[in-house]
């Protein structure tokens, strides 16, 4: 018997589960809270899609082999997959590697419904397309870099804003850190031997270990700011 599911009611078990981790990573491992909370930002964008659709999300489970429902399934899941990516990049103004990442998340939730819930969902979510766009990789000449670390009195003309951003660039740029770190980055991991300084940071993403030696205007830009983040230096 065909039996009608709220999309909604089921991501926040899938989110529920990640979080008290009954739902773990493949090699055991609990779920990353950063990961726990793009679960949550996907779950804001289906709300939001389905008040501006004015309609619910429904999943229907139990087709069994009726080829009239499972047709209409198909064809449901695919006016989604169109709708909701229109409303991802004309509502909410994302761009395709987010786009890409929020149905990347919703597959994952349809895999662990059917695989850890047993809910019998037609895999017609492996259609969904993850969007990726490859962005091209910027660099400074070194003449550049030095004059935004050394030159007094372009530093002098900027706004406070601008300078702090300023700052947040030449740190990021010295250190080689994706942003997500760059924002987490803490005084503790900060380690000083000897004369020097060294950065000692796990990645978020890839919990692989981060060795980087400072050098001294890292250390300034650093302290330059109390509090105990570089996400403090951002707007």
């Amino acid at each position: 018997m065909v039996k009608q599911l709220s999309m909604i009611s089921l991501f926040e078990i899938f989110i529920r589960d990640s979080v008290t981790g009954k739902r773990h990573k493949l090699n055991g491992q609990k779920i990353r809270p950063q990961s726990i909370d793009n679960y949550r930002e996907t779950l804001k964008l289906l709300k939001g899609y389905e008040v501006y659709s004015g309609k619910g999300i429904v999943i229907n489970t139990n087709l069994g082999n009726n080829q009239r429902l499972i047709l209409q399934q198909k064809k449901y899941w695919d006016d989604f997959y169109r709708r909701f990516s229109r409303f991802l990049f004309y509502k909410k103004g994302c761009h395709d590697n987010y786009c890409g990442h929020v149905f990347k998340l919703i597959k994952c939730f349809f895999r662990y419904m059917k695989n850890e819930k047993f809910i019998a969902i037609p895999e017609f979510y492996d259609r969904f397309y993850v969007r990726k766009e490859e962005i091209r990789i910027i660099t400074f000449l070194p003449e550049r870099f030095c004059f935004l670390v050394m030159d007094e009195d372009f530093n002098a003309a900027l706004s406070s804003t601008l300078r702090r951003c300023k700052d947040v660039l030449v740190f990021g740029c010295i250190s080689a850190l994706r942003f997500s770190d760059l924002m987490n980055v803490r005084i503790r991991d900060i380690e000083k031997r000897g004369d020097d300084f060294f950065l000692d940071y796990r990645s978020l993403k890839t919990d692989t270990m981060v060795k980087v030696k400072l050098p001294g205007f890292a250390i300034d830009i650093f302290q330059k700011y109390s509090n105990s983040t570089l996400s403090n230096l951002v707007l």
